[in-house]
């Protein structure tokens, strides 16, 4: 065989590696996605209460609608009794996008014993349909008002996550209220919501506290992440609400929002390219 005839098999060979390198980069995020469906279906019929939990929470909108269904029919047919399990089914059928679950959703806003889970419902109720969400956080609003100190935290704080929904930041204090609390699930809870919604906001207005980690790691631990997950020092929460009063949140939401949206597609991208990158990059070089 000639010499060119080998370097033209090179070339081709190569080329057709890089491709397939490509290719397996780009259909990552559809493969990472579909195991992970797969695997939060296996923990949905899990007999341990956690492992439910954990599942719904896995899964995704990709997901298959037989899973969502599960879901749906498990609280009609009030089959859960664990109020952390039955928050987390809430959450995902507010991310399936299936519209007949609202009728489910209804009836665990009014009827559920659980406040954490009448506010997910709330929540979810507007993630699916925002002309109900909007009449049902009217109705909410004034329900909670003649309560004593405004009603439940967690239905406060729920009232909150639909009126954001709804781009509406009032009752943002709910937050600050939910990640003082004694309950260590309503303070995780509370810091999303700041972490989510209202640190951005200050970044942008050039409030946030620069030394924020360095405060929360001496209150907590060495280490601390400031990722969404974190529990936010009670330190941190009292700076950054004392940061927020001086400032008009709704207006800087409203002028960011835009561009904001605008961006996240290519954010999502380059976070699943960057995650995909480093998966083969632990894939290659583990030890």
């Amino acid at each position: 065989m000639s010499r060119a005839r080998v370097r033209a098999g090179l070339w081709i060979g190569g080329g057709a590696a890089l491709l397939a390198t490509i290719a397996g980069i780009l259909m990552w995020p559809m493969i990472a996605d579909a195991v992970r469906n797969r695997r939060a279906a296996s923990l949905l019929a899990s007999e341990d209460a956690a492992g439910r939990m954990r599942g719904a929470w896995m899964l995704l909108p990709s997901a298959g609608r037989e899973h969502f269904d599960n879901l749906r029919d498990r609280l009609l047919r009030g089959e859960e009794p664990d109020e952390r399990c039955r928050e987390a089914y809430v959450y995902a059928l507010g991310r399936s996008g299936m519209s007949d679950a609202l009728g489910i959703l209804m009836g665990i806003r009014g009827q559920d014993d659980s406040p954490r889970v009448r506010g997910a419902a709330l929540f979810a109720m507007t993630r699916l349909d925002q002309t109900m969400g909007r009449a049902f956080v009217r109705r909410t609003s004034l329900e909670l008002s003649d309560q004593p100190g405004g009603g439940d935290p967690w239905e406060r704080l729920g009232l909150l996550q639909a009126r954001i929904v709804l781009n509406d930041l009032r009752g943002m204090e709910a937050a600050f209220v939910a990640a003082r609390a004694e309950d260590a699930d309503l303070r995780l809870a509370g810091s999303r919501v700041l972490t989510r919604v209202v640190r951005p906001l200050l970044e942008i207005s050039g409030s946030w506290p620069i030394d924020a980690a360095d405060r929360a790691e001496d209150a907590m631990h060495a280490g601390w992440d400031e990722g969404e997950d974190a529990e936010w020092p009670v330190e941190l929460v009292d700076e950054v609400e004392r940061r927020c009063r001086g400032l008009n949140l709704q207006a800087i939401y409203d002028a960011s929002t835009p561009h904001t949206r605008a961006a996240e597609r290519v954010h999502r991208d380059v976070r699943r390219l960057t995650s995909a990158r480093e998966r083969m990059r632990r894939f290659l070089f583990r030890d």
